[in-house]
C-alpha cells in the first residue's frame, strides 16, 4: 500500500503539468503567403480556452522572424486600422479567431523567403501556464480582396 501511495504522489504532478498544455488549444494556424521582398507577413490561428480558468496570452515568437505582434483591425469611417495589442485575455470555454479583418498576428522581417507549404515555428507564452510551440503552415491566398495594409 505505502509503495501506491508514492507511486501516485509521483505521478499525479505529472498529469497535472500534462494537462496544463492542453486546456489551451491553438488549431488551424497558418501564415498568409506574401509576394517576394514583402517584410510583413500576416498570422492566423484559432485559440481555445478549455479551463475554467481566465487564459492570458502574453507573447508570440518565432525564430523564423524577426518580430512577432499581436494587432486588432479597427475600423474608423472606411479606414482600416491596425491597433497593437500586448496581451489577448480568454474568459473560461471562449475561443478567439485570429483572422484577416479582427485580431491577427504581425511577422515582421522573415529570416528567409516564405512559400505556400512551408512551415513556421511560433512559441505562445501565457500567463500561468507553460510556453506551447507550434507549427503554422504558410499558404496562398490568391483572392487577395482583404489584402492586409497598414494605417497607422
Amino acid at each position: 500500500m505505502r509503495h501506491f501511495l508514492l507511486l501516485v504522489l509521483m505521478v499525479l504532478p505529472a498529469i497535472t503539468w500534462g494537462n496544463q498544455t492542453k486546456e489551451v488549444v491553438i488549431q488551424d494556424a497558418w501564415v498568409r503567403e506574401a509576394p517576394p521582398g514583402v517584410t510583413t507577413l500576416a498570422g492566423y490561428m484559432n485559440v481555445i480556452n478549455n479551463s475554467p480558468e481566465t487564459v492570458v496570452l502574453q507573447k508570440l515568437s518565432s525564430p523564423d522572424f524577426e518580430r512577432v505582434e499581436l494587432h486588432q483591425t479597427r475600423i474608423e469611417g472606411n479606414v482600416a486600422r491596425m491597433e497593437k495589442k500586448n496581451s489577448l485575455t480568454l474568459s473560461p470555454g471562449s475561443t478567439v479567431e485570429l483572422q484577416p479583418g479582427g485580431f491577427h498576428l504581425m511577422l515582421f522581417k522573415p529570416e528567409r523567403p516564405m512559400q505556400a507549404g512551408d512551415k513556421v515555428t511560433f512559441t505562445i507564452d501565457f500567463k500561468d501556464q507553460l510556453p506551447r510551440t507550434i507549427e503554422a503552415e504558410v499558404r496562398a491566398v490568391r483572392d487577395d480582396t482583404g489584402s492586409h495594409q497598414h494605417h497607422h
